[in-house]
């Protein structure tokens, strides 16, 4: 599969990744963790187990910190 990723570790610029099934595919295929990451596939919240499509957009964002809870 191809998919475009946007990710907070590169500025947001969108990369094509190719030869990928999951979302945990793609984390590998960037030398990204899963730690503390929202993601989102096609504007869903989805996980690293979540099949991706050929064409699917994966997003990437810091989960933000509540401090004081």
């Amino acid at each position: 599969m191809n998919v475009q990723v946007i990710s907070f570790h590169n500025g947001g610029q969108v990369l094509d990744v190719e030869g990928v099934n999951t979302v945990a595919d793609v984390l590998q295929k960037i030398e990204l963790s899963a730690e503390n990451l929202v993601i989102t596939v096609d504007d869903s919240p989805a996980t690293a187990s979540t099949s991706l499509t050929n064409g699917a957009v994966v997003q990437f964002q810091k989960q933000s910190v509540k401090s004081g809870l």
